[in-house]
């Protein structure tokens, strides 16, 4: 293996040569959608996925081919831009199905999996209290219990920058 070039486990190189016979396909999507009402600071929440991404390397990591071998490279840390999809001018119903229907979307678009980001968070604002945030990663990179842990760390380091503290 080459320098930053790390081998995939057996269960990430049948996913990546499923990817790769396919052309590309959103069967290895996983998506997570979570629904917050109150305040939100849009601020801390865009650090705290900047945290969470730093923290794991397995958020920055892309898988490509190398001697048509499969690798997996780990991407330096930068800072992460949340995109904000702002539906507060939409009537509730309106926004309520816009959100549904983006959400559908953003589950089933394709990840390239040698270029990245292979989690995709994105935020619905309904109003100034209500807010969705849809989250989609792939397979190869994490399962369910991946985003348990992800959410717990979410949390705690969400209501830290929230007060201004360090994570």
């Amino acid at each position: 293996w080459g320098e930053g070039e790390l081998p995939l486990w057996c269960s990430q190189q049948r996913m990546w040569y499923f990817e790769e016979l396919a052309d590309g396909t959103s069967a290895f999507n996983i998506a997570l959608g979570v629904r917050l009402s109150g305040p939100l600071n849009v601020r801390a929440l865009e650090q705290t996925f900047s945290e969470i991404i730093r923290r794991h390397e397995i958020l920055r990591t892309v898988f490509t081919a190398v001697n048509s071998e499969p690798v997996q490279m780990i991407q330096p840390p930068s800072r992460f831009k949340l995109p904000v999809a702002d539906l507060s001018r939409l009537t509730h119903e309106t926004s309520e199905r816009e959100a549904a229907r983006l959400a559908q979307e953003e589950t089933l678009r394709l990840f390239d999996l040698g270029k990245g980001p292979l989690v995709r968070p994105t935020l619905l604002r309904l109003n100034d209290r209500e807010h969705i945030i849809i989250c989609t990663m792939h397979h190869i990179i994490g399962d369910g219990q991946s985003f348990e842990v992800v959410i717990v760390e979410m949390s705690q380091i969400y209501s830290s920058f929230s007060h201004g503290q360090p994570s």
